[in-house]
């Protein structure tokens, strides 16, 4: 239940306080399920969740989609840290994910 409150509310300013009180257990116990059933504590499934979301938004290339933007929906709230994290998960910066799915269009139009 806490995975599912996760993907529901992964772009909303949520913590994992906030989300251990709502399914009604304990922060330790929330941690010690989310390590023996993810293999990570429920802050990196958090932040993972909300990268998966940021990348997905990024491979979109829509016209007029901002780095800063996409990751402020995502519910990142300090850029930096959001730009590390996302370049450790996926070895690039997001800037460079947006600017490729923005390429490919015109890459395979050219072929």
């Amino acid at each position: 239940m806490a995975f599912a409150l996760m993907q529901a509310e992964a772009e909303e300013n949520v913590s994992i306080t906030e989300i251990a009180a709502r399914v009604g257990i304990g922060m330790r116990c929330l941690q010690i399920a989310f390590a023996q059933h993810y293999g990570l504590t429920p802050r990196e499934m958090l932040t993972r969740l909300r990268l998966d979301r940021a990348r997905e938004r990024l491979l979109a290339g829509e016209p007029g989609a901002r780095v800063t933007a996409i990751a402020l929906d995502a519910g990142f709230t300090h850029l930096s840290r959001f730009s590390v994290s996302y370049h450790q998960a996926f070895g690039e910066r997001p800037v460079e994910t947006l600017r490729r799915a923005r390429a490919e269009p015109l890459l395979r139009a050219a072929e």
